[in-house]
């Protein structure tokens, strides 16, 4: 029997949380499209009978990044580093237009400073905070 610490994937429950999203969208759309049968391997299998799939963590991650905002690895940038909209928008890769919209509509919490100019900031680690797993959204081309 395997312990559940040493096996190699990650299950559905365990996506769910780690990408905050509901178990729900994870098992009846994420799994269910054809890009995820094509990119995501299935390493084994654990619970009741065997029948709940383990999915490789790496693979998962490399497609669920392309999928949702996720913080990078490596940002180069302080935590407590305080960030415009611009430099936000510059950060995420998301449109300034969106992030402005955001800020005027209030979904851009947690700003507590303002430099000399009276532009509004925000943390680097509230930036993360907020815009963990944003759906990304990608423009048609018309």
């Amino acid at each position: 029997m395997v312990n559940e610490t040493d096996r190699p994937g990650i299950t559905v429950p365990e996506i769910a949380e780690k990408y905050r999203r509901s178990r729900g969208v994870v098992a009846n759309t994420w799994v269910l499209t054809p890009e995820w049968r094509e990119r995501v391997c299935v390493v084994g299998h654990t619970g009741y009978r065997g029948l709940t799939p383990v999915y490789d963590a790496g693979d998962v991650h490399d497609l669920v990044r392309e999928w949702v905002w996720l913080p990078p690895e490596e940002s180069g940038i302080p935590a407590d580093r305080r960030l415009t909209m611009k430099e936000i928008a510059d950060y995420t890769g998301i449109d300034y237009s969106v992030i402005r919209s955001d800020a005027s509509r209030g979904a851009l919490k947690g700003h507590d400073e303002t430099d000399a100019a009276g532009t509004r900031t925000w943390t680097r680690q509230q930036v993360d905070d907020l815009y963990y797993g944003r759906k990304i959204r990608l423009r048609k081309k018309p």
